[in-house]
């Protein structure tokens, strides 16, 4: 989850208590396990769950709580591959396509629907222009 949030679940969470989970509907997997009670919470960006919720129509069954760490900051992210020849010419290419694609009016509006706050699509693509456009690999 990023420098902010992993220092605290490593030193308060254990195996009974964490359970990492990743798959292809991982966020709305995560949100079904929720309200079907077998969960008691998750931990995800607020925008990004608040975009699932929407479109899966759970917005008014699920409370969202702000974590003092990172409450309202973006954080930039990253895709893993495994350490093969294939996932490095994967990750290659990923950065390549990038390289150009982000760049893109498109690329930021879809961005900005899934990850910005709620009224602050604007706001996000400035920051989105100030952290992520600058970085080259």
């Amino acid at each position: 989850l990023g420098p902010e949030l992993d220092p605290i679940l490593k030193a308060f969470g254990t195996k009974q208590n964490i359970h990492e989970r990743s798959s292809l509907n991982m966020i709305g997997g995560m949100l079904q396990m929720i309200i079907n009670g077998r969960v008691d919470f998750t931990v995800q960006y607020y925008p990004v769950y608040h975009y699932f919720a929407r479109q899966l129509g759970l917005e008014k069954k699920i409370v969202y709580v702000t974590i003092e760490e990172n409450a309202h900051t973006y954080v930039r992210g990253s895709i893993s591959c495994p350490k093969t020849d294939w996932g490095v010419q994967t990750i290659k290419e990923i950065n390549e396509n990038l390289l150009h694609i982000r760049k893109s009016e498109e690329f930021k509006r879809v961005w900005s629907a899934y990850y910005a706050f709620p009224g602050m699509e604007d706001k996000f693509i400035q920051i989105f222009d100030q952290i992520i456009l600058p970085v080259t690999q």
